[in-house]
């Protein structure tokens, strides 16, 4: 008797237990009136499939989605997120707080991942792009403390401010982007300063498949004792090193101030002919100088002075002068002026001898003609 009642002591306790059981362990439900499918399997995997833009969530007092998979019941029983072909939208916030999800596949078919799509999903370590994503919205990976690699496929565009803000253990980026450096280097990142991926400062690697010319914009996001290297024809590989292995500094110049190796600044003294050069004979770099002129010296009815350092001139400027006929600058006197009775004087004078000229010559000529007329005269006899 007392083993019948142990037996079923124990069936009763084995029963208990099953269905105290989350009953979700494998669940499915729909999206969009019908037009998508979810299920979730024993093994974690939910799977999203149908046609179309998933519908955004409604969400609950404290802000968290409500609906669907976001059920308390399930989400920490979803490990692997698959979003099939058809499906070409992720709507904000879809699957945020899913701190059991480990592994994400985006398929070809999907085109955008709105705004924090999976933020908050710390295990997440595993994440597969599809070719088509267009658009990777605004803290869509925030909080993925356990990533540490993303891939970027080629039909990336854009990835809006704080896709990877606070993804502490990132340390590869690999982008393959179309525009390669170039699109990676402005409109990809969609930033001013790196707030994609601001609080990653770990990051180790970044590999970018295409133009090369995004090193100005990876240094200054990424300057962590890291450096540039060029691997392949066409794949630029930004990889961090550490600081201990400069052990002797390369600079480009005698001017350049951040080492190639490990970027230690140093005090640099650019090299100039003299005090009022402006520009560095190394490095070309433009300084601010200020010239020491002379006394003025008059020039005419002018005056100027020159730098006694490098011979440059002022601009000439014209004198001013007192009521003496002095210029209150240089100095300068000014020419004496001659009086108007004497000008006057003057051009009478000329007036008269041009009038005695004219007289002298009509008196030659009527001379001349006559003897002209005396001489016909004598011939015609």
């Amino acid at each position: 008797m007392k083993r019948l009642s142990a037996l079923l002591l124990l069936l009763l306790l084995l029963s208990a237990y099953v269905f105290a059981l989350p009953a979700a362990a494998a669940a499915e439900g729909t999206l969009s009136d019908g037009w998508m499918r979810w299920s979730l399997d024993d093994d974690g995997t939910l799977t999203v499939s149908g046609t179309g833009r998933m519908p955004d969530f409604q969400f609950d007092a404290s802000s968290h989605p409500i609906g669907a998979w976001n059920d308390p019941a399930y989400k920490g029983l979803v490990k692997k997120v698959v979003i099939s072909n058809g499906i070409n939208y992720v709507s904000s916030f879809a699957f945020s707080g899913c701190t059991s999800l480990e592994t994400l596949v985006l398929e070809d078919g999907v085109a955008s991942v709105s705004w924090g799509a999976f933020q908050g999903c710390t295990a997440l370590k595993d994440v597969s792009l599809g070719e088509g994503v267009v658009t990777i919205g605004y803290n869509v990976f925030d909080g993925c403390t356990s990533l540490e690699e993303i891939t970027l496929p080629e039909s990336v565009e854009t990835v809006r401010p704080y896709a990877f803000n606070g993804c502490t253990s990132l340390k590869t980026v690999h982008v393959k982007s179309a525009g390669g450096a170039a699109a990676f280097y402005a409109p990809y990142l969609d930033i001013s300063n790196n707030t994609v991926y601001s609080g990653t400062e770990d990051v180790e690697t970044v590999i970018l498949s295409g133009q090369a010319v995004a090193t100005d914009y990876i240094k200054t996001n990424f300057p962590y004792t890291q450096s540039l290297q060029i691997e392949g024809e066409d794949c630029v590989v930004y990889k961090k090193t550490e600081s201990v292995a400069c052990t002797e500094h390369v600079y480009d110049n005698d001017c350049d101030e951040d080492c190639n190796v490990c970027g230690e600044k140093r005090s640099v003294q650019h090299v100039y002919d003299n005090d009022c050069d402006e520009d560095c004979n190394i490095c070309g770099k433009r300084r601010t100088v200020q010239h020491v002129y002379g006394e003025w010296q008059a020039d005419g009815d002018t005056h100027k002075r020159s730098c006694t350092v490098c011979g440059a001139e002022t601009e000439p400027e014209s004198h001013s002068y007192d009521a003496n006929g002095v210029c209150t600058v240089c100095g300068a006197k000014k020419p004496a002026e001659i009086r108007k009775d004497v000008r006057d004087l003057g051009k009478y004078a000329v007036f008269a001898f041009a009038g005695v000229a004219l007289v002298i010559f009509a008196a030659l000529l009527v001379f001349l003609i006559i003897k002209a007329n005396k001489v016909n005269g004598k011939n015609g006899r």
